[in-house]
């Protein structure tokens, strides 16, 4: 019999998996925190605003430049879900925060509420996902285990002897 219960055990990925993006979800939270309380403020101009219409999802794209206190001009391209395009379509300055050094060095005072609740929402879902997915995988786990002491202890129903 083929060894096809070893893939019962790959299930196991999917948690670890879903703990990887929790992990990265959680570093874009505290990300926004930091900049929003250890970063400078900042008046951006919008130099370029792009709307893109996908069938499955809509979302859009922002180019920020700003002059920080030092003299440097930065240009920054973000993604902005289409809740929040609508908010900046017709702004032409856009308060900010900059953090150089922050995990999400650039937050758009505007939109801070929804991006942070939406990040919030998105580590709820992630921890739920984890939850089911590692039940899922020890069910899956018990499963493979039985497929394969099935297979190992299997005994002959009958003896062939030569004679």
């Amino acid at each position: 019999m083929k060894k096809i219960y070893y893939l019962w055990y790959l299930l196991w990925l999917l948690p670890i998996g879903l703990s990887a993006l929790g992990g990265q979800q959680a570093l874009v939270y505290y990300g926004i925190q930091n900049t929003l309380q250890n970063g400078a403020e900042y008046e951006a101009e919008v130099v370029e605003f792009e709307m893109k219409h996908m069938a499955a999802q809509s979302n859009g794209m922002i180019i920020l430049k700003f002059t920080t206190d030092t003299g440097e001009i930065i240009q920054r391209k973000l993604s902005l879900p289409i809740q929040n395009a609508g908010m900046l379509m017709e702004s032409k300055l856009l308060q900010i925060k900059y953090l150089e050094s922050s995990y999400q060095p650039v937050i758009i005072m505007p939109t801070l509420w929804f991006q942070t609740n939406m990040v919030l929402i998105n580590i709820g879902v992630i921890l739920l996902s984890v939850l089911v997915t590692l039940y899922a995988s020890a069910l899956a786990h018990r499963y493979a285990n039985r497929l394969r002491n099935k297979t190992i202890n299997v005994q002959p129903e009958f003896e062939y002897t030569h004679s």
